[in-house]
C-alpha cells in the first residue's frame, strides 16, 4: 500500500511475509509501507466494583519474527523447551520494556475521550511450536464504568509497521462481576496508515 491510496481497505493477513530488519526493541522512526510484524491478540477486560481498570492482552507473534527476537533475546534457547526465566526476564527488559513508549498499541476511549494508560505488569512469555506469545496486563490510569459511556478498546500500530489483529471475531474475554458484552469490529471512525487502513476494535455495550 502507498500514501497515495485513497480507498479505505480492511487489514488482511493475505499480503506476504517480508524479512523484518529490526526487532521490536529498536522500532524504526520511520515506518516502511506495510507491515513487517504479524500479532494475532486476545484481549480479556478486568474489572472491579463494575468499572474497568486494566486489559490482559495476549499477543502471539509470527513465526519469523519470533525466530528473530528469540535468536537476538533468548539465543540459548532450546527449541522444543519452556523459556527459562531468565529467558522470560530477557525479553520483558529488552523487547518489550520499548513499547511502553507506544502504550503497548493499545487505545481506549471512554465515549469520544481518551482513556490515559498506566505502565504493562505481569508480563511473561512462552513459545508453542514456533510462535513467541507475550502475555501482560496494562491498567488504565483509572478506572472507567462502561455504563456511564461507551467504551473503546483497541491494539494497533498507527504507522501498520506491525499489523495486529483478534485472533477470532470473538477474541476478547471479560473477568470481573460484569453484563457488559464485548464485540469486535471495524472502526471505520479510527482508521490507520494515512487513512487507508481500517483497524479492528473491540466495543463494550452495558444494559
Amino acid at each position: 500500500m502507498g500514501t497515495g491510496l485513497m480507498t479505505m481497505i480492511p487489514r488482511t493477513r493475505s499480503m506476504p511475509a517480508c524479512l523484518l530488519a529490526a526487532a521490536l526493541c529498536a522500532w524504526p522512526a520511520v515506518a516502511p509501507a506495510h507491515p513487517h510484524v504479524w500479532v494475532t491478540t486476545h484481549v480479556d477486560f478486568i474489572y472491579a466494583a463494575a468499572k474497568l481498570t486494566a486489559l490482559r492482552q495476549t499477543w502471539t507473534f509470527d513465526a519469523q519474527f519470533s525466530s528473530m527476537t528469540l535468536g537476538d533475546q533468548a539465543p540459548s534457547h532450546k527449541t522444543g523447551q519452556p523459556l527459562t526465566p531468565a529467558e522470560i526476564a530477557q525479553l520483558r527488559d529488552h523487547a518489550f520494556a520499548n513499547l511502553a513508549h507506544y502504550d503497548y498499541f493499545t487505545h481506549v476511549w471512554s465515549g469520544a475521550t481518551p482513556v490515559k494508560l498506566g505502565l504493562a505488569h505481569d508480563f511473561t512469555a512462552s513459545v508453542a511450536g514456533q510462535k513467541l506469545t507475550y502475555v501482560f496486563t496494562v491498567p488504565l490510569a483509572a478506572p472507567v464504568d462502561p455504563t456511564k459511556a461507551p467504551v473503546v478498546a483497541a491494539v494497533w500500530d498507527d504507522s501498520y509497521y506491525v499489523d495486529l489483529e483478534p485472533a477470532t471475531a470473538e477474541a476478547t474475554s471479560q473477568t470481573g462481576a460484569t453484563p457488559c458484552h464485548a464485540t469486535v469490529f471495524d472502526d471505520k471512525a479510527h482508521p490507520i496508515y494515512f487513512g487507508t487502513v481500517i483497524p479492528q476494535s473491540i466495543r463494550i455495550a452495558c444494559p
